[in-house]
């Protein structure tokens, strides 16, 4: 474990993800949705919230605000190794609130106007304790969101920047596995702090 450091050089946010991880993300999980209900996603979503929740509610705002060079693990790009946990919640946040977005506007059939860029989605290298107030906020309004769409298999898609068309059931499972993602994400930082 590498923790904060100054002198820190990463690949450019957007360089992407290892072909590898592109392929399982891309091709894979499209035929893991066809057996896995949106209900074990809303599940993951919640049961990633409570753990991202747990880790956090002991760090004091210094801590939280402290940059870790983490060794780069599945589903993070380079660029995304040397972030606080702050830092991983404001973008959770950004993520969420984009996802919601998204979701609503495919369930009622109108195309989203944003197009996704990975380096948009890059978190405030001085986010603090209010990233933790956003989190939760748009983690709830995200989970709202989801539960009012009654059919999340939309015709209708839109571009991830990585894994191309996703319909609303495909951005719904992508914002679990994100969660996911980044709650070990936080762990690894946690780690390198306690090193």
């Amino acid at each position: 474990m590498i923790t904060e450091r100054e002198d820190v050089q990463l690949e450019a946010p957007g360089a992407g993800l290892p072909a590898t991880e592109r392929f399982i993300m891309g091709k894979v999980v499209p035929l893991i949705l066809r057996f896995v209900s949106r209900e074990s996603f809303s599940k993951l979503f919640k049961s990633e919230l409570v753990k991202i929740n747990t880790l956090v509610a002991s760090l004091s705002e210094d801590e939280g605000s402290k940059r870790v060079l983490i060794d780069r693990i599945r589903g993070i790009e380079d660029s995304s190794r040397h972030w606080s946990v702050h830092m991983t919640l404001h973008h959770l946040h950004i993520v969420n609130s984009s996802i919601m977005g998204v979701i609503r506007k495919l369930s009622r059939g109108e195309k989203p106007e944003v197009i996704v860029k990975i380096k948009d989605v890059k978190p405030d290298p001085e986010s603090g304790l209010e990233s933790l107030v956003a989190f939760q906020k748009s983690a709830e309004l995200l989970t709202k969101a989801v539960a009012g769409v009654e059919d999340l298999d939309t015709e209708l898609t839109h571009d991830h920047p990585w894994f191309g068309p996703f319909n609303a059931k495909r951005w719904h499972s992508l914002s679990a596995i994100h969660m996911r993602i980044h709650r070990i994400q936080i762990e690894k930082i946690i780690e390198g702090l306690k090193a």
